[in-house]
């Protein structure tokens, strides 16, 4: 056999001078063991399993994958396994910026080829992001522009907190009248920033929120995500008034900044709240803010969330990813009909079903949660409406699910035949008006 190269990052190099290395064999691993890329020599990297309990001292990544094939060579011990090309760009720039001598990633450190292997990491990444010493955030490869504003980003942060936020614009020169605001080199570096991918992934959200610390990693320019926190708002805020003052130009159409402010803001509070969404009613709300985000399998709208969720829904789930999105929804309804006190999420399942064909299958008191609708966040329906009111004598309504049907006792409401969707406000009779 060939000898191998060297530099982990040449295993393609290899491959086109005719020394084919041979391919990363996985080797099973044992209960509650998981897999750490060792970095210690950058030359050298190598594969180990280690126990979740005795673990030593790990970075973990998150990033995305955007659908990228699995189609780039790495060198790991003296093999070849294939990465996302994000991961194998990132790879260099992690080595660097790694605090420790390992790092966990999961397309490199799970078997994606293994569902029965995924099915149970995934529910071990909980515990993975909150035993990681640190995390690093890839947001990819930089820009000259994009560099401009993350330098300027601590400063901006020191000056908010002197300043009122339109003076801090006006300062940087991109203030509402400021002249060339849309094409200076800072605001195009944060719409570059801030229009990264990693903002508007499932995945990354609990990947942010559990570990201990995080840190962005741009290019080779590091930075603590609590830096960019207090710009959030602010920055939702500017944004909005230069889209109505730029109105007519169009400049600032199509952009979607905002899901990387909300997003941003939902992080922060996720990590100072010491509860998270650890109750069944909050869990539905994450459920609902975190339906802009993408994810390339419909079931990971769910199971890259259980790391944040009431504890008894990773209990009550199984992970599986050969079930149906349809079969999943109706399981997390199951789940709150017996978990979560009462019918709120009948409140969810009267969104409208865009095609019988997606939703076959689906009964009318389970929601999709492969893909929620909006209409949950209409004004008076989160705070007024809740279906079903527990009857003083038993606090806990007892329900039961045959086939389609759901059957309810304890309520004032006793059983709920259907939900009737609103529409337009025309109804045929007065029962479906109230």
């Amino acid at each position: 056999m060939a000898p191998a190269c060297s530099n982990p990052l040449k295993a393609d190099d290899e491959h086109l001078r005719g020394n084919t290395l041979q391919a990363y064999a996985y080797q099973p691993l044992l209960s509650r063991h998981i897999r750490l890329l060792g970095i210690e020599d950058s030359e050298e990297l190598h594969i180990i399993h280690v126990s979740l309990n005795s673990a030593p001292a790990y970075t973990a990544l998150s990033y995305t994958w955007n659908g990228e094939l699995v189609d780039q060579p790495i060198t790991v011990d003296r093999s070849s396994l294939k990465v996302i090309n994000n991961f194998r760009v990132a790879l260099p720039h992690l080595i660097k910026a790694a605090k420790t001598q390992y790092l966990w990633v999961d397309g490199l450190c799970i078997n994606q080829e293994d569902d029965r292997e995924k099915a149970v990491q995934v529910p071990l990444m909980q515990e993975i992001y909150a035993s990681c010493s640190e995390c690093l955030i890839w947001l990819g490869k930089s820009t000259p522009e994009g560099e401009t504003a993350f330098d300027a980003i601590p400063r901006i942060r020191r000056n908010l907190q002197l300043y009122d936020a339109s003076r801090v614009w006006d300062m940087e020169g991109i203030g509402l009248k400021s002249p060339g605001t849309i094409d200076s080199s800072l605001w195009k570096g944060l719409t570059d920033i801030f229009s990264r991918p990693w903002f508007k992934r499932i995945w990354t959200f609990q990947e942010a929120v559990i570990p201990p610390e995080i840190f962005l990693l741009f290019g080779d320019r590091v930075l603590a995500f609590d830096d960019i926190v207090p710009l959030a708002d602010p920055l939702l805020t500017h944004f909005t008034s230069l889209q109505y003052f730029h109105a007519n130009d169009g400049s600032l159409k199509g952009q979607s900044l905002w899901v990387a402010f909300v997003k941003t803001m939902h992080i922060h509070k996720s990590r100072t709240s010491g509860s998270r969404f650890q109750n069944c009613f909050n869990t539905l709300r994450m459920l609902y803010f975190t339906r802009p985000w993408h994810s390339t399998n419909p079931l990971d709208k769910i199971y890259g969330l259980l790391g944040l969720t009431d504890p008894s829904l990773p209990m009550f789930l199984t992970v599986d990813y050969s079930k149906s999105a349809i079969q999943v929804s109706i399981e997390i309804s199951k789940w709150y009909l017996e978990h979560g006190g009462d019918l709120f999420i009948l409140n969810l399942a009267s969104s409208l079903r865009y095609t019988d064909l997606v939703y076959s299958g689906l009964p009318s008191w389970a929601p999709f949660f492969g893909n929620l609708g909006s209409h949950w966040c209409i004004g008076v329906i989160w705070q007024r409406f809740r279906t079903g009111v527990s009857d003083s004598r038993q606090m806990k309504p007892a329900t039961t699910t045959t086939e389609q049907k759901l059957h309810v006792r304890g309520l004032r409401v006793d059983e709920v035949s259907h939900i009737v969707p609103c529409i337009g406000g025309k109804y045929k009779t007065q029962a479906e008006k109230c």
